[in-house]
C-alpha cells in the first residue's frame, strides 16, 4: 500500500464494466484520499507511539484517530444521569452520599481514560480490541450504577471497574516496554492504575470494606495526580540531583490539549 500511494497507483475498487465503474467520478469520490485516510493505511497492528512530545507540541496530529471516544463519553454521561435520577428520587443524605461516591468514581475513571487517550490513543486493530473490551466494561458499570455501596449492584459495579482499570494498566505497561522514552512515566501510571484495579477487586469481594474502597476510588484522579507529581519530584531530586526543566521533561509527557478540549466539550 505505501508503494501504491507513493506511485499514485491505486487498486481498482470495482470491476471493469461494472455498473459502479463510473460511480466515483459522478459522485465525486476521491479514492486516493479514501485509502490514505483509512484506519488501516498506517498498518493494521501498529507499535505503540506517543502522540505529542515536548518538541512536537505545535505539530499537527496527522494520525488517524477515529475511535469510539464519543460513544464512551455518552455512556458515562448516561451513567451520571442515572445517578441524578436516583438522587432526586431519594432526596436524603444517604442518596446524596451515594451520588457523590459514584460520581467521583465515574469521573475519575473517565479522566484517567482521557489522559491515556491524549497521549497514546490510536486507530489500529490493537486499540479497536482495547476499546471494544473497554466498552463492555463500561456497559457493565452503567447497568449497575444505582443502589449505593450496600446494594447488590455495587459488587458487579466494582468488578467491572476493576476490569477497566486493569485494562488501562496493561496498556500503560505495554507502552513502557515498547517506548523507552515513556518507560518511567508509563510504569508509574500503570502501577497506580493496577493499584486501583486491586482496590476495586477487593471491593467486589468485601462487603464490609466496600465503603472505604469506593471512597478511595472516588478520589482516584486527585490521588493519581498527587502521586505522579510527588514521585516525579522525588526521582528528579534524588536520582538526577536537581529538578531542572530538562529533567522534568525527561520524566513527564505532555497532554494533547486540543484532544482534551474536544473530550471535555463532548462530555459536557
Amino acid at each position: 500500500l505505501p508503494e501504491m500511494l507513493r506511485g499514485n497507483t491505486l487498486p481498482r475498487l470495482v470491476r471493469e464494466n461494472s455498473p459502479l465503474q463510473h460511480f466515483g467520478a459522478k459522485g465525486g469520490v476521491d479514492y486516493e484520499h479514501l485509502i490514505k485516510n483509512a484506519w488501516f493505511s498506517m498498518g493494521i497492528w501498529q507499535k505503540p507511539r506517543l502522540r505529542k512530545d515536548w518538541n512536537s507540541l505545535n505539530d499537527p496530529d496527522a494520525t488517524h484517530i477515529r475511535s469510539m471516544n464519543a460513544f464512551f463519553d455518552t455512556m458515562f454521561a448516561i451513567s451520571i444521569t442515572h445517578l441524578g435520577i436516583e438522587l432526586r428520587a431519594g432526596q436524603n443524605l444517604k442518596a446524596l452520599h451515594d451520588w457523590c461516591q459514584d460520581f467521583g468514581i465515574i469521573v475519575s475513571l473517565w479522566l484517567c481514560t482521557a489522559d491515556y487517550s491524549s497521549r497514546f490513543d490510536n486507530d489500529d486493530l490493537s486499540h479497536k480490541i482495547f476499546w471494544g473490551v473497554y466498552g463492555m466494561g463500561t456497559l457493565g458499570m452503567m447497568m449497575h450504577t444505582t443502589g449505593g455501596y450496600e446494594s447488590e449492584n455495587a459488587s458487579y459495579f466494582s468488578l467491572c471497574l476493576a476490569g477497566i482499570y486493569l485494562l488501562l494498566a496493561l496498556h500503560y505497561f505495554r507502552n513502557a516496554v515498547a517506548l523507552p522514552r515513556c518507560t518511567f512515566f508509563c510504569s508509574l501510571l500503570g502501577s497506580i492504575l493496577l493499584t486501583y484495579a486491586s482496590i476495586a477487586f477487593y471491593g467486589y469481594y468485601s462487603n464490609a470494606d466496600r465503603f472505604y474502597m469506593f471512597w478511595i476510588l472516588a478520589c482516584g484522579y486527585p490521588l493519581y495526580l498527587a502521586a505522579t507529581v510527588t514521585v516525579r519530584w522525588i526521582v528528579a531530586n534524588l536520582w538526577y540531583h536537581g529538578n531542572t526543566r530538562d529533567i522534568a521533561h525527561r520524566l513527564d509527557l505532555p497532554l494533547h490539549i486540543e484532544f482534551h478540549i474536544n473530550r471535555f466539550s463532548s462530555f459536557a
